[in-house]
């Protein structure tokens, strides 16, 4: 409980914050490169890659909004419409590539 605290601002100190911040990263870093170079060929490295990329751009799109989805500034309408199009990318790529996959 401490490091949501923490990382929502409402107590806690900056080194929870921080250490919670640089794990999960890490985590997510770790899962990106396995799922990317346990890929059996180049094709598919080369597509996981590109949706990667895709989706880290398109998912910021939302937060380019300069008062948000709302009009009142608020992060989480930005944050939830970037989950919706990030998932919608990855569902789409997986239904793409079992179809006209190997």
């Amino acid at each position: 409980m401490g490091f949501v605290l923490a990382i929502c601002g409402s107590g806690g100190s900056n080194t929870p914050a921080t250490i919670a911040v640089v794990v999960i990263a890490l985590l997510w870093a770790t899962a990106v490169w396995a799922a990317i170079w346990v890929g059996t060929d180049a094709l598919e490295r080369s597509f996981l890659l590109v949706l990667l990329l895709a989706s880290a751009l398109i998912g910021g799109l939302p937060f380019l909004v300069p008062y948000g989805i709302s009009g009142h500034g608020d992060y989480l309408g930005r944050f939830l419409l970037s989950l919706l199009l990030t998932t919608g990318m990855g569902l789409g790529a997986a239904l793409w590539s079992r179809r006209f996959g190997p």
